[in-house]
């Protein structure tokens, strides 16, 4: 054979070589390599399904779970975590690549119920009433916040029914004589319960600010009471009978008490200095109040705390405190 013919057996022959070689080897890469790789990323624990089929649960160690020789193409995964919705979506496998999937934060599954029948209507509002006894003398009555102004009593008892739950300022004035009181109308609900006194409360009253409760009872100590929290913020001692009357300062600085034990005491709330003490006054103790008041050394500003004597009210009393 010639030369020339040896060349061009060669060339065929290698000819020959590549296509078998291609169809051998690619037809091998068409059935192995025509597959792919899925990586979930997850938290442990999380149960993976694969087109409806579990193929496993993902795992700390590998910070998820891996499918491997997953057939190229489209496919659905399905993550199911227990307590919380699952989550799914829709792949494609590319042949001899690997699919990173990572899985979102799973929603929280909440198990609601309901029960009994709903009422068909408008809310029903919070109303109490309010009512204001005294001697069946002419008062006249002023409750601005009520839209009540020179309200003409002469009965024994007024009363106000229908008024929206809330706190209230109000002036009764008659027989040259002016009150003011601060006074709250509920609804009737149960806000909360004060737990202190071991013997029966016989007077309350709250701060100007609304802030503070205070309250004297049988057995003879004064309670100071967060309004908001209900927290027992103070216990004030000294009287040594029960207490009938108590009294907060218009700023709010001091308390006024009446006992039995005939004496009315004056605190200084914050301070660490004993109450003033009056004594000498009757059985029936000191219903007080306060008012503002203006005198004293250089025009100082003050207060006046005035109230009736004993049980039959045979005498008036003023302390005047100044700042």
């Amino acid at each position: 054979m010639t030369a020339r013919g040896r060349g061009n057996l060669w060339r065929w022959g290698r000819a020959v070589l590549w296509v078998w070689a291609w169809l051998t080897l690619g037809g091998l890469g068409v059935a192995q390599g025509g597959v792919g790789h899925i990586q979930v990323q997850a938290e442990p624990g999380v149960q993976v399904f694969l087109d409806d089929t579990f193929v496993g649960l993902t795992r700390e160690a590998v910070g998820g779970l891996v499918i491997p020789n997953v057939p190229a193409g489209p496919h659905t995964l399905r993550l199911v975590k227990e307590g919380f919705y699952p989550q799914e979506g829709a792949i494609t496998v590319e042949t001899g690549r690997v699919l990173v999937y990572r899985v979102e934060r799973f929603a929280l599954k909440l198990r609601i119920t309901e029960e009994g029948e709903a009422v068909v209507g408008e809310p029903k509002a919070q109303v109490g009433t309010l009512i204001i006894q005294c001697l069946p003398i002419e008062c006249v009555i002023d409750i601005p916040l009520l839209e009540v102004h020179g309200y003409r009593k002469t009965g024994v008892r007024w009363k106000a029914e229908g008024v929206p739950a809330g706190v209230y300022d109000l002036t009764v004035r008659g027989l040259g004589r002016r009150v003011e009181q601060r006074v709250g109308v509920c609804s009737g609900s149960e806000v909360m319960v004060l737990q202190g006194h071991t013997g029966a409360v016989r007077s309350l009253v709250f701060s100007s600010d609304g802030t503070l409760l205070a309250t004297g009872g049988f057995d003879c100590t004064i309670r100071l009471w967060e309004v908001g929290t209900g927290r027992e913020r103070a216990v004030l001692k000294g009287h040594a009978d029960l207490i009938y009357g108590v009294a907060f300062s218009p700023d709010g600085a001091r308390l006024a008490s009446a006992s039995s034990d005939r004496t009315v005491r004056l605190w200084a709330l914050g301070a660490a200095e004993a109450p003033a003490v009056l004594e000498g006054y009757g059985d029936g103790g000191l219903q007080s109040r306060w008012a503002a008041a203006r005198g004293g050394a250089r025009g100082r500003r003050g207060a006046r705390l005035e109230g009736e004597l004993g049980g039959d009210r045979e005498r008036h009393a003023t302390m005047r405190v100044w700042t």
